[in-house]
Protein backbone atom coordinates (compact mmCIF):
# COMPACT_ATOMS: atom_id res chain seq x y z
CA UNK A 1 0.00 0.00 0.00
CA UNK A 2 2.98 1.93 0.89
CA UNK A 3 4.49 2.13 -2.36
CA UNK A 4 1.25 2.66 -3.99
CA UNK A 5 1.00 6.32 -2.15
CA UNK A 6 4.22 7.57 -3.20
CA UNK A 7 3.31 7.24 -7.11
CA UNK A 8 -0.11 8.79 -6.49
CA UNK A 9 1.90 11.96 -4.65
CA UNK A 10 4.07 12.22 -7.09
CA UNK A 11 1.49 11.90 -10.08
CA UNK A 12 -0.95 14.59 -7.91
CA UNK A 13 1.90 17.31 -7.88
CA UNK A 14 3.01 17.19 -11.28
CA UNK A 15 -0.63 17.44 -12.50
CA UNK A 16 -0.97 20.47 -10.01
CA UNK A 17 2.31 22.09 -11.13
CA UNK A 18 1.20 21.39 -14.75
CA UNK A 19 -2.40 23.20 -13.72
CA UNK A 20 -0.46 25.99 -11.98
CA UNK A 21 1.64 26.91 -14.72
CA UNK A 22 -1.16 27.13 -16.71
CA UNK A 23 -2.84 29.02 -15.17
CA UNK A 24 -0.22 31.54 -14.45
CA UNK A 25 0.55 31.54 -18.41
CA UNK A 26 -2.85 32.55 -18.79
CA UNK A 27 -2.75 35.35 -16.30
CA UNK A 28 0.10 36.86 -17.42
CA UNK A 29 -0.77 37.08 -21.55
CA UNK A 30 -3.93 38.79 -20.39
CA UNK A 31 -1.67 41.50 -19.35
CA UNK A 32 0.20 41.77 -22.08
CA UNK A 33 1.37 45.07 -22.99
CA UNK A 34 3.81 46.48 -25.32
CA UNK A 35 5.68 48.77 -22.71
CA UNK A 36 6.36 45.99 -20.52
CA UNK A 37 7.51 43.77 -23.12
CA UNK A 38 9.99 46.22 -24.06
CA UNK A 39 11.25 46.24 -20.67
CA UNK A 40 11.01 42.58 -19.79
CA UNK A 41 13.27 42.21 -23.18
CA UNK A 42 15.61 44.23 -21.75
CA UNK A 43 15.91 42.37 -18.54
CA UNK A 44 15.78 39.40 -19.86
CA UNK A 45 18.64 40.04 -21.60
CA UNK A 46 20.75 40.97 -18.23
CA UNK A 47 20.40 37.17 -17.95
CA UNK A 48 21.71 35.90 -21.51
CA UNK A 49 24.57 33.62 -22.61
CA UNK A 50 26.35 37.03 -24.37
CA UNK A 51 25.83 39.28 -21.34
CA UNK A 52 27.57 36.76 -18.60
CA UNK A 53 30.41 35.92 -20.80
CA UNK A 54 30.55 40.03 -20.93
CA UNK A 55 30.14 40.39 -17.21
CA UNK A 56 31.97 37.66 -16.09
CA UNK A 57 35.15 38.54 -17.81
CA UNK A 58 34.33 42.51 -15.80
CA UNK A 59 33.97 40.97 -12.78
CA UNK A 60 36.86 38.41 -12.83
CA UNK A 61 39.30 41.14 -13.56
CA UNK A 62 37.86 43.66 -11.31
CA UNK A 63 38.05 40.75 -8.51
CA UNK A 64 41.92 39.82 -9.06
CA UNK A 65 42.46 43.88 -9.32
CA UNK A 66 41.05 43.87 -5.35
CA UNK A 67 43.48 40.83 -4.23
CA UNK A 68 40.77 38.11 -4.70
CA UNK A 69 42.05 35.48 -6.96
CA UNK A 70 40.31 32.64 -5.82
CA UNK A 71 37.20 34.84 -5.36
CA UNK A 72 37.80 35.58 -8.95
CA UNK A 73 38.01 31.45 -9.88
CA UNK A 74 35.21 30.68 -7.71
CA UNK A 75 33.02 33.55 -9.57
CA UNK A 76 33.84 31.33 -13.09
CA UNK A 77 32.88 27.92 -11.17
CA UNK A 78 29.80 28.89 -10.22
CA UNK A 79 29.03 30.44 -13.74
CA UNK A 80 30.06 27.41 -15.48
CA UNK A 81 28.88 24.93 -12.96
CA UNK A 82 25.32 25.88 -13.26
CA UNK A 83 25.74 26.15 -16.66
CA UNK A 84 26.48 22.60 -17.24
CA UNK A 85 23.92 21.26 -14.69
CA UNK A 86 21.28 23.14 -16.57
CA UNK A 87 21.93 21.34 -19.99
CA UNK A 88 22.25 18.26 -18.75
CA UNK A 89 19.19 18.60 -17.08
CA UNK A 90 17.36 19.68 -20.41
CA UNK A 91 18.32 17.02 -22.21
CA UNK A 92 17.07 14.66 -19.53
CA UNK A 93 13.82 16.00 -19.30
CA UNK A 94 13.10 17.62 -22.46
CA UNK A 95 10.15 19.51 -21.77
CA UNK A 96 9.02 21.77 -24.40
CA UNK A 97 8.33 25.24 -23.98
CA UNK A 98 5.02 26.84 -23.41
CA UNK A 99 2.27 27.13 -26.57
CA UNK A 100 2.12 30.01 -27.99
CA UNK A 101 3.90 33.33 -29.84
CA UNK A 102 7.38 33.60 -27.61
CA UNK A 103 7.97 37.40 -26.86
CA UNK A 104 11.36 37.33 -27.33
CA UNK A 105 14.19 34.55 -28.51
CA UNK A 106 14.60 31.30 -27.29
CA UNK A 107 15.61 28.00 -28.13
CA UNK A 108 15.98 24.60 -26.64
CA UNK A 109 14.28 22.84 -23.95
CA UNK A 110 11.97 24.45 -21.19
CA UNK A 111 13.35 22.68 -17.97
CA UNK A 112 14.86 24.05 -16.04
CA UNK A 113 15.08 27.69 -17.11
CA UNK A 114 18.23 28.76 -17.25
CA UNK A 115 18.43 32.02 -16.89
CA UNK A 116 16.57 31.81 -13.62
CA UNK A 117 19.03 29.10 -12.77
CA UNK A 118 22.35 30.74 -13.50
CA UNK A 119 21.56 34.35 -12.41
CA UNK A 120 20.64 32.63 -9.32
CA UNK A 121 24.09 31.60 -8.94
CA UNK A 122 25.97 33.91 -10.68
CA UNK A 123 24.56 37.01 -9.33
CA UNK A 124 23.57 35.41 -6.16
CA UNK A 125 27.37 34.89 -5.87
CA UNK A 126 28.00 38.34 -6.15
CA UNK A 127 25.50 39.95 -4.27
CA UNK A 128 27.02 37.47 -1.06
CA UNK A 129 30.26 38.33 -1.77
CA UNK A 130 29.44 41.62 -1.24
CA UNK A 131 27.31 41.79 1.62
CA UNK A 132 30.20 39.42 3.11
CA UNK A 133 33.09 40.70 2.13
CA UNK A 134 32.68 44.51 1.78
CA UNK A 135 30.79 46.68 4.48
CA UNK A 136 30.64 49.94 2.62
CA UNK A 137 26.59 51.20 1.96
CA UNK A 138 27.46 50.53 -1.85
CA UNK A 139 28.40 47.80 -1.73
CA UNK A 140 25.22 46.29 -0.04
CA UNK A 141 23.47 48.39 -2.59
CA UNK A 142 24.89 46.83 -5.51
CA UNK A 143 24.29 43.42 -3.14
CA UNK A 144 20.11 44.29 -3.31
CA UNK A 145 20.46 45.16 -6.87
CA UNK A 146 21.91 41.76 -7.97
CA UNK A 147 18.92 40.06 -5.74
CA UNK A 148 16.44 42.08 -7.47
CA UNK A 149 17.93 41.79 -11.25
CA UNK A 150 17.49 37.64 -10.07
CA UNK A 151 13.83 38.26 -9.32
CA UNK A 152 13.13 40.36 -12.64
CA UNK A 153 14.90 37.96 -14.47
CA UNK A 154 12.81 34.49 -13.40
CA UNK A 155 9.59 37.23 -13.50
CA UNK A 156 10.67 38.04 -17.32
CA UNK A 157 11.17 34.95 -18.29
CA UNK A 158 7.39 33.61 -17.54
CA UNK A 159 6.14 37.01 -19.00
CA UNK A 160 7.87 36.93 -21.88
CA UNK A 161 6.13 33.21 -22.77
CA UNK A 162 9.17 31.14 -22.72
CA UNK A 163 9.35 29.52 -19.56
CA UNK A 164 6.45 27.78 -16.99
CA UNK A 165 6.24 29.47 -13.45
CA UNK A 166 7.25 25.95 -12.12
CA UNK A 167 10.91 25.99 -14.68
CA UNK A 168 11.50 29.30 -13.01
CA UNK A 169 10.96 27.73 -9.65
CA UNK A 170 13.26 24.82 -10.08
CA UNK A 171 15.65 26.61 -11.92
CA UNK A 172 16.18 29.08 -8.49
CA UNK A 173 16.39 26.26 -6.57
CA UNK A 174 18.72 24.50 -8.56
CA UNK A 175 20.92 27.99 -9.01
CA UNK A 176 20.95 27.91 -5.13
CA UNK A 177 22.32 24.96 -4.83
CA UNK A 178 25.09 25.37 -7.10
CA UNK A 179 25.78 28.78 -5.47
CA UNK A 180 25.94 27.23 -1.83
CA UNK A 181 28.31 24.16 -3.11
CA UNK A 182 30.71 26.84 -4.88
CA UNK A 183 30.57 28.93 -1.80
CA UNK A 184 31.57 25.96 0.54
CA UNK A 185 34.37 25.05 -2.02
CA UNK A 186 35.52 28.81 -1.73
CA UNK A 187 35.21 28.77 2.19
CA UNK A 188 37.26 25.16 1.89
CA UNK A 189 40.02 26.69 -0.24
CA UNK A 190 40.50 29.87 1.83
CA UNK A 191 41.20 27.64 4.62
CA UNK A 192 43.15 24.95 3.28
CA UNK A 193 45.74 27.01 0.91
CA UNK A 194 45.32 30.43 3.14
CA UNK A 195 44.68 29.73 6.55
CA UNK A 196 41.72 31.98 6.44
CA UNK A 197 38.92 31.24 8.45
CA UNK A 198 35.46 29.84 7.11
Amino acid sequence: MQYGIIPYAISNLIAATIHMDIVIKEWMQVREVSWLIQWMRLITNLGSPMFFVLISILIFIWLKRHNKRLEAITSYTCLVSAWLLMEGLKLIFVRPRPMGDALTIASGFSFPSGHAMISMAYYGFLAVLLFTQYRSRWSRFVAIGFLALILCIGFSRIYLNVHYFSDVMVGYVLGLLVLYANWRGLAWARRKYFNFPS
